[in-house]
């Protein structure tokens, strides 16, 4: 059985782009940062922060709260991430 190992880089998204990706996400929804903040309770300035890279790796918590925002599931969020970016 031949398997090929993947590196850690390419299981996952770069921290940099999970805002990227929510942020497309989220316009593709017509959402504001405000809608997320609301269905979230995270801080107001936390997801534009995220979107911006400037926050570049939010807990799985965060991320799972994000993606119950965007009416999508964690799994469903992450695999868009890994075939976009």
């Amino acid at each position: 059985m031949n398997i090929k190992k993947l590196s850690p880089a390419k299981n996952r998204p770069c921290s940099h782009e999970w805002g990227k990706c929510i942020r497309e996400l989220r316009l593709q929804r017509n959402m504001s940062q405000g809608d997320i903040f609301r269905k979230t309770g995270l801080e107001r300035n936390y997801l534009s922060r995220l979107e911006t890279g400037k926050i570049k790796d939010p807990t799985i918590r965060t991320v799972i709260r994000i993606a119950g925002a965007l009416e999508i599931d964690i799994d469903e969020l992450v695999s868009y991430c890994l075939k976009k970016f």
